[in-house]
């Protein structure tokens, strides 16, 4: 049995995401997965439990001094307790080690990489996920040294692909595009009916996801506010740096609806009558392979999402909008559907998560 050692950026008990999928595949395909992640030093807003007891993967999450990104001194000793716990752990010999974040090149000591096959699952245009230039300036270099020692590289977007290549002179034979999936096993129409947790009878509009500086609440709030007899729902976890509680605190049809259960999401989702992407562009988000994009039509719901590269893969299956005018059109339109359309679900079928896996293995082992 071939082991693997996973190192992400998620921690296990956050929201589900590319990472957790990955690790609980390949375990099911036989492989030994060690899963290490930071724990946070506070919980962070709900921890969701559902689905993490369903897997043979071994999860190490190390807890962590708060503030690395703002202070460097506690990153250097965050850094130097992972890269101690780890080279505890590379005493036993890893097929691969998988890394997730530039960051995490400091994790690992010079023979570590020398001994080791590393590959990089770049899922972020990490340079922009913070404005703070003390993080870029550092970020930039850590990811350059890790493009140099890696195996291989998986991007989950062209665009992702494309700037390493650009940014860094990344070899285009060593980089391959995988994208994100869907949990068929979680999200299956045919399992879950429509039940009263959105429960009166207005038609009914939701984001399923995490809300944070770039989710466009000014467009919601447009919506909203066109159409007073439809209710907005945004279901997930709300980061500090957004301010939406406040922005839309004086609109009655607008339902800010916390973190869900992993589990019960496809129970929510399947209550929606149009499900919602509402993005503001930017570098950060014009590299997002989206998720929920395959977890919308994998329930079979009509999808209003901004339109840019990566939503535009999804153009026969989905309405897509430039603007606050055209999100309205679009928005009508896919409320007055009267046909359900499986080539939605069809699509879905094509894009799981086990194919994911099954092609990301096959290329770390060519």
């Amino acid at each position: 049995m071939k082991s693997i050692l996973y190192i992400s950026l998620a921690d296990w008990c956050w929201i589900k995401q590319r990472p957790q999928h990955f690790c609980e595949i390949m375990s099911e395909l036989n492989y030994e997965i060690e899963y290490f992640c930071k724990r946070p030093w506070r919980k962070i807003g709900k921890c969701l439990e559902g689905f993490r007891n369903n897997s043979s993967v071994k999860i190490i999450r190390q807890r962590i001094l708060p503030y690395e990104s703002r202070y460097r001194i506690i990153e250097k000793i965050n850094n130097l307790i992972i890269r101690r716990k780890i080279k505890h752990m590379v005493k036993k010999k890893y097929e691969y080690i998988i890394l997730t974040h530039p960051n995490q090149i400091n994790f690992l000591t010079h023979n570590i990489i020398e001994e080791n096959k590393i590959i990089y699952d770049c899922m972020d245009n990490y340079k922009e996920l913070f404005k703070n230039n003390i993080y870029r300036s550092n970020l930039v270099p850590r990811e350059k040294a890790l493009i140099n020692c890696t195996t291989k590289i998986v991007a989950s977007s062209e665009t992702i692909k494309e700037n390493l290549i650009k940014a860094y002179g990344a070899k285009e034979q060593y980089i391959k595009v995988i994208n994100n999936g869907v949990d068929l096993k979680n999200f299956n129409i045919d399992l879950h009916g429509k039940n009263a947790v959105l429960n009166n009878m207005n038609k009914k509009v939701g984001y399923i996801g995490t809300v944070s500086n770039w989710f466009d609440v000014d467009i919601l709030k447009f919506a909203a506010l066109k159409k007073p007899n439809i209710d907005f729902y945004v279901i997930g976890p709300i980061m500090q740096d957004c301010k939406i509680k406040l922005q839309v605190k004086n609109i009655s049809n607008i339902y800010l609806a916390g973190a869900e259960d992993y589990r019960n999401l496809p129970i929510v989702l399947n209550n929606l009558d149009v499900a919602i992407m509402p993005f503001k562009l930017n570098k950060l988000i014009e590299c997002v392979n989206p998720v929920k994009i395959y977890e919308y039509l994998a329930m079979n719901k009509p999808v209003v999402a901004v339109r840019y590269k990566e939503t535009e893969k999804f153009k026969d299956l989905i309405y897509l909008y430039s603007n606050k005018e055209e999100f309205i059109e679009k928005l009508n339109k896919a409320l007055s559907e009267r046909v359900i359309y499986t080539s939605r679900r069809d699509y879905a079928l094509k894009n799981s998560w086990e194919y994911r896996v099954k092609e990301f293995i096959k290329f770390i082992e060519e």
